[in-house]
C-alpha cells in the first residue's frame, strides 16, 4: 500500500515537472519570438554604426533578458519534448532517438544563436563595432542565419519525429500526433520555399504562423498531460 501510494505521488511529481517544463518553456519562447525586448529599429531600420552602438547601449538589459529567455525556453523545451519520449514509452525506438537526437541540435543551434546575441552587446560596449556589425547581421534582419538552419532539418524533423511517438503510444490522444506531423509538414513547406525567397513578407509570416502553432501544440500537450497523464500512463 505505502509502496503503491508512493508511486503515485512520484507519478503526480514526474507529470507535473514535465507538463511545466512544456508549458514555461513555451511562455519564455513566445516572449521571445515576440519580439517585444529588442528594439524594433535593430531588426528592421537600415542604421549607422554609432546610431546602432547608442541603441544597443541604451537597451542592453532587454535584449540580454531577450537571449536569456529564449535559451532557457529552448532548454525546458527540450526537456520536454524528451520526458514526451521516456512517458511514451518509445526510448529504443528509432523514432524516440530521432526526437533526442534533433532536440540536442536544436539546443545548441538556439545556444549559438544566443551567443551571437550577447556578443552584439559586448562587441558595442567595447567598441569593437566590426564585430558588432557581424553579429547582428547573423541574427536580426534578411541576412539572418539561424532560422534557415533551424527550418531546413530540424524544425520539421523533431515535431514529426515526436507525432510518430505519440501515435505508437496512448500518453496523448492521436489526434495530437496526427496535428505534430501536419505542423511538421507545414514547416518543411516554408523552409523549402525559403530556398527561393528571403523570410521577410508573408513567408515570414508564414513561418511565425507555424512557430504559432506548434507552440500551442506544446501548451496543450503540457495540459493535457497534467490533467490526464497520470490515467493514461496507468492504463
Amino acid at each position: 500500500m505505502r509502496m503503491h501510494q508512493h508511486n503515485n505521488t512520484s507519478l503526480k511529481v514526474s507529470n507535473l515537472l514535465t507538463a511545466l517544463s512544456g508549458i514555461c518553456g513555451q511562455l519564455a519562447l513566445g516572449v521571445y519570438y515576440s519580439g517585444s525586448l529588442v528594439p524594433h529599429q535593430l531588426i528592421i531600420d537600415d542604421l549607422t554604426t554609432s546610431q546602432l552602438v547608442e541603441l544597443i547601449t541604451h537597451n542592453q538589459a532587454a535584449i540580454f533578458w531577450d537571449a536569456y529567455l529564449q535559451g532557457i525556453g529552448t532548454l525546458l523545451s527540450v526537456i520536454f519534448f524528451i520526458r514526451l519520449v521516456y512517458l511514451s514509452g518509445a526510448g529504443s525506438r528509432f523514432s524516440g532517438w530521432l526526437v533526442i537526437i534533433i532536440s540536442s541540435v536544436i539546443l545548441s543551434i538556439s545556444l549559438v544563436d544566443v551567443t551571437f546575441t550577447v556578443l552584439t552587446v559586448t562587441a558595442a560596449l567595447a567598441g569593437h563595432t566590426e564585430t558588432m556589425r557581424i553579429a547582428i547581421d547573423l541574427i536580426t534582419g534578411s541576412t539572418e542565419a539561424f532560422d534557415y538552419t533551424f527550418l531546413f532539418v530540424p524544425a520539421p524533423m523533431l515535431i514529426i519525429s515526436l507525432g510518430i511517438v505519440l501515435l505508437t503510444s496512448k500518453l496523448l490522444p492521436r489526434l495530437l500526433g496526427y496535428l505534430a506531423i501536419l505542423i511538421g509538414i507545414a514547416f518543411v513547406v516554408v523552409g523549402l520555399s525559403s530556398l527561393f525567397y528571403t523570410l521577410n513578407g508573408s513567408l515570414g509570416t508564414a513561418f511565425e504562423i507555424v512557430q504559432l502553432l506548434q507552440l500551442l501544440w506544446v501548451i496543450a500537450s503540457a495540459v493535457f498531460i497534467l490533467i490526464y497523464g497520470q490515467k493514461r500512463l496507468r492504463s
